[in-house]
């Protein structure tokens, strides 16, 4: 089932492949900090991994980094939107940046084979063409936004296919109240999860669990 060598003590073994053996070792801590259903969790994960591999032509990735171009008005109104929806940064109240979700460096070909050939389940994604597309974006704090990109903070989303939102650990607590206006979708979770080791001051800004709000009426319904 593996290459033959032990699980490192207070890690917990997610084998992806056996020919070649390809497997990540997760610490126990960091499982327990995230969610409240391990094994759920650990199929999300594979899921997760397996169903975009899958997506990813390589022949995109290779130039999909080319060819862009942005204009002023197309930045703007994507801004706009999100400031719609969004108010501030989503997690915190505070004043925020623009974040794509599938960095805009990425191009919209490649976005557009991924959401081609990922699992959809019941969401409606026939018009999800764009990379500036307002359900790729959301407004966050610089500092997110920099983890985000750097692949160490990710934002779960629930339900889904394996997880709901009694699965992961409650709420968390905010700084400050919540901007007027804003309250949390009750149909749909966007809920931050920390996967490297930001500081102390960040992770007090912005604790494991914290949960996006999006202002009424929008109900974060445009992800």
């Amino acid at each position: 089932m593996s290459d033959g060598s032990p699980v490192p003590p207070g890690y917990v073994r997610l084998i992806l492949a056996l020919d070649p053996c390809f497997y990540l070792e997760i610490p126990l801590t960091e499982i327990d900090a995230l969610c409240l259903s391990p094994r759920k969790y650990l199929v999300f994960l594979a899921w997760c991994i397996l169903d975009l591999s899958h997506a990813v032509d390589p022949k995109v990735v290779k130039t999909g980094t080319t060819g862009l171009s942005q204009t002023t008005e197309t930045r703007d109104a994507f801004r706009d939107e999100l400031l719609g929806r969004d108010g501030q940064c989503v997690f915190t109240g505070a004043d925020a940046v623009v974040m794509h979700i599938i960095p805009f460096k990425c191009g919209s070909e490649w976005f557009r084979r991924i959401v081609e050939n990922r699992a959809h389940d019941d969401e409606n994604v026939e018009n999800l063409t764009d990379i500036n597309d307002i359900r790729n974006g959301m407004l966050a704090l610089d500092l997110l936004r920099t983890w985000f990109d750097a692949r160490g903070v990710a934002i779960l989303k629930t339900p889904n296919r394996y997880l709901n939102r009694s699965d992961i650990p409650p709420r968390a607590n905010r700084l400050c109240p919540l901007p007027v206006g804003a309250t949390y979708p009750l149909a749909e979770h966007y809920t931050i999860q920390w996967l490297g080791q930001p500081a102390l001051a960040t992770r007090l800004m912005l604790p494991n669990n914290s949960e996006a709000a999006f202002i009424s009426g929008t109900g974060g319904q445009s992800h």
